[in-house]
């Protein structure tokens, strides 16, 4: 999947996965899935996508929705964020100076 933002490129088929998260199974309708990608310039973004009843929904018409994907860019920060969220191992793997004991 490829989106131009602010006229950078950003394509999940050249950029590294860095980690994703999903809950439910594809064939529900609540379900969603979320990848977090590095481009090899080091710019980060999600992809989201999900079903029907998810907020990845698309309104086709007045009286019909169907799952859908986005592409959206995102910071170090809102990455690094995103990632503690979902695998504190690989934050803390990724950006060992950021995090402090408590």
């Amino acid at each position: 999947m490829k989106k131009i933002i602010n006229n950078q490129v950003y394509d999940t088929e050249t950029a590294t996965l860095i980690e994703f998260t999903s809950w439910g199974n594809p064939s529900d309708f609540y379900f969603e899935e979320e990848c977090l990608y590095r481009t090899q310039k080091g710019a980060w973004f999600m992809r989201g996508r999900g079903g029907l009843a998810s907020r990845y929904a698309e309104r086709i018409s007045h009286s019909e929705t169907i799952g859908g994907s986005k592409i959206w860019a995102m910071t170090e920060d809102e990455a690094m964020s995103w990632l503690a969220k979902v695998n504190v191992d690989q934050a803390l793997a990724r950006w060992p100076d950021k995090f402090q004991a408590a």
